[in-house]
This record gives C-alpha cells, sequence and structure tokens, in this order.
C-alpha cells in the first residue's frame, strides 16, 4: 500500500523545470546585469578593483523560532535524536548578528555581462531539512537539489519570473536540476509532504553577493571603482530590505554594516 502511495504520489509531481537527458547542454551565454550605472562599462580591471564589506546585526528583539514540528514522521524525528531542532528563520551569533543574510550589489554595475558558472549550486534535503536555508545562484547556473533522506520529499517553487517547478522525490539519492534564466530575489522552495520543510532561494546576474553565516560577515570583492546601491534581505523583513549607497574608489575596502531594527521584547512577568 506505502510503494503505491508513493508511485501516486510522484506521478503527481509533474517534471516542470527539471533537466533530462544525457548529451551536454549547450554553452549558456553571459547574463547581463542591466543595472543603472556606467553607460559605457567595460571590461573590469583588476588593477583597480575594491572591496565592500561588512557586519549584519540585530538591533531589538524579534521572536526566536520554535522548534521544526517533526509532525510526528518516525523517519524525520529519528533524524534528530536529541529531540526537534529550532527553525532557520532567525539565527544569530554572538552580538546579534545575523546569518542567513542575502547582501548584493543592487544597482550600479551597468550593462556589464558576467560568464554564467557551469558548477552547480546544491540544496539538499537532510533530516528532513532543507540545507543550506538560504542560497543565491547565478542567473542560468545549475541549481541540483538533492534527497540525502531515506524518505520522499518534493521540491516545489513558484516563482514570479521564472518556470515553477514541482518534482517528486522518492529515494535517497534522487536529484533534480533547474536553471533560472531571469534574475530573481526570494524564491521560496518548499516540501508540500512535510511542510515545515523550506528554503529561499535568490538568482542574481552578476557575483557579487554573499550570503552571511552566524557572525553576520560578508565581502563583496572584485568590484570596480563606482557608486553602488548594496541590499541586505532577510526572510523576517521580505518586504522592508536594507539599502544603502556605496562609493568606492580605486583599490578601497569600505566598510558598510547593516542593522535590521527590531522590537521590544515581552515582559515574561506580565
Amino acid at each position: 500500500m506505502r510503494r503505491i502511495l508513493a508511485l501516486t504520489l510522484a506521478l503527481a509531481f509533474t517534471g516542470c523545470g527539471k533537466e533530462t537527458g544525457s548529451s551536454a547542454p549547450a554553452p549558456v551565454p553571459p547574463v547581463s546585469t542591466n543595472q543603472q550605472g556606467p553607460s559605457d562599462a567595460g571590461p573590469i580591471n583588476p588593477a583597480t578593483v575594491g572591496t565592500i564589506t561588512g557586519v549584519v546585526k540585530l538591533e531589538g528583539w524579534l521572536k526566536p523560532d520554535a522548534p521544526v514540528p517533526l509532525g510526528g514522521i518516525v523517519f524525520c524525528a529519528a533524524c534528530h535524536p536529541k529531540g526537534p531542532p529550532p527553525g532557520d528563520s532567525l539565527v544569530m551569533g554572538e552580538g546579534q548578528t545575523m546569518a542567513n543574510v542575502f547582501v548584493c550589489v543592487k544597482n550600479g554595475l551597468g550593462n556589464r555581462s558576467f560568464p554564467v558558472p557551469t558548477e552547480p549550486v546544491k540544496l539538499d534535503q537532510v533530516g528532513c531539512i532543507y540545507t543550506p536555508h538560504v542560497l543565491a545562484i547565478r542567473a542560468n547556473q545549475p541549481l541540483l537539489v538533492h534527497n540525502s533522506d531515506d524518505i520522499m520529499h518534493n521540491v516545489k517553487g513558484a516563482p514570479a519570473l521564472n518556470r515553477s517547478f514541482n518534482d517528486g522525490q522518492t529515494t535517497r539519492g534522487a536529484e533534480n536540476t533547474y536553471r533560472f534564466p531571469i534574475q530573481e530575489p526570494a524564491i521560496f522552495v518548499k516540501c508540500d509532504i512535510h511542510p515545515w520543510m523550506g528554503a529561499w532561494l535568490h538568482v542574481v546576474a552578476h557575483p557579487f553577493f554573499q550570503v552571511t553565516g552566524k557572525d553576520g560577515r560578508y565581502k563583496i570583492e572584485g568590484l570596480p571603482p563606482g557608486e553602488y546601491e548594496i541590499q541586505a534581505w532577510h526572510e523576517r523583513f521580505p518586504n522592508n530590505p536594507l539599502i544603502v549607497q556605496v562609493k568606492l574608489e580605486a583599490k578601497a575596502t569600505v566598510t558598510q554594516d547593516f542593522t535590521f531594527k527590531g522590537g521590544t521584547k515581552p515582559d515574561s512577568k506580565k
């Protein structure tokens, strides 16, 4: 009966966005940023490039994540013998530094184009949790979604600009590969079978971005001199990313920190 159910579910998930076939893909052309900036933007001179770096922190209080609701599923619970781990929407380090913040150049590169990496970015499913929780990928770069669990998952996303996808992965080791030709932030990837599973995918047309770790640090290197908008996005503030203007001189390093504003911690005595 379980095999029949798994097969039925697998057939229900169409292969939208999945790459098939064994032939090598055609070379991917460079992707243009199409940003404001130099109208005659030419090749970047490595001798003049600089760096923008900084730390992302939270000021104030946000409600911590509750433990992941594993839904009483024996396999998922067995993967976490110490109990359900906390969710990933608010992962912080010492001094209220923030992980999982996507920092990128939002504007200033002009009409430059950049080669697309052929190496895939990997999104895994481990212990009924997506890992990493936030990842960024270049437009047209392969995204490889892998199932490391000996249980069925499905991989589902409904981008606003790119093609939607919904694929069942019935066995351990199952994989699907996707490409996203259009730059698009904050695509939510989820598993309908285990609704607590979710990850955020950011598609970028250039290489100047980073996702922070628990120390909240980011470093964007190799930027030509110019004036830039730098954006920091976090899922707890989905409609209010932080955007700053940064002027970068040749060979310079500019420090630009970001601070998200939380609220006041409720008084537990009330």
